[in-house]
């Protein structure tokens, strides 16, 4: 554990815990005002932008990349397939299982909510440098790559 001065000069122990649930508090809160605003939630926000970058995946395979209950992600779906942006295709394989995939539409929206996170997102980096980022990303990568590892080693 690290320690950091406060504003009152004061020296507090740092938490990494709290840090971190700090950041997701921040970077959640400063996007979803603008994706209520245009009438989506993070979580369908989150949906759209998992289709986009893995082309299809079933309501398993986002429940597993998000960290939400599976009945969640099926109403943000419903949501999302009755409003045009995903539509869903049983395999031919095994009629059971269903996936998910954008539609045009779908494909469309995720560019503009991606610019448009991505603009909220530069607004919260400013004043921070390439190289302050580039170390920032570095120890998140090492932390998620010490994750996984020891998830794997039970």
């Amino acid at each position: 554990m690290t320690s950091r001065t406060d504003p009152a000069g004061q020296t507090r122990p740092q938490d990494f815990g709290s840090l971190v649930t700090g950041l997701v508090s921040v970077a959640s809160r400063s996007i979803e005002g603008e994706l209520r605003g245009r009438g989506f939630s993070v979580l369908e926000y989150s949906i759209v932008r998992a289709l986009d970058e893995s082309g299809q995946a079933n309501s398993t395979q986002l429940s597993h990349l998000l960290p939400v209950e599976m009945s969640s992600i099926s109403r943000a779906v419903a949501n999302l397939v009755d409003s045009g942006y995903v539509r869903r295709n049983r395999r031919r394989d095994d009629r059971r299982v269903v996936m998910l995939s954008l539609t045009p539409a779908g494909r469309e929206l995720a560019e503009e909510l991606r610019n448009q996170v991505n603009d909220n997102y530069e607004s919260l980096l400013h004043g921070i440098s390439e190289r302050e980022l580039n170390a920032f990303t570095s120890v998140v990568h090492r932390i998620l790559d010490n994750h996984s590892e020891a998830s794997r080693n039970g």
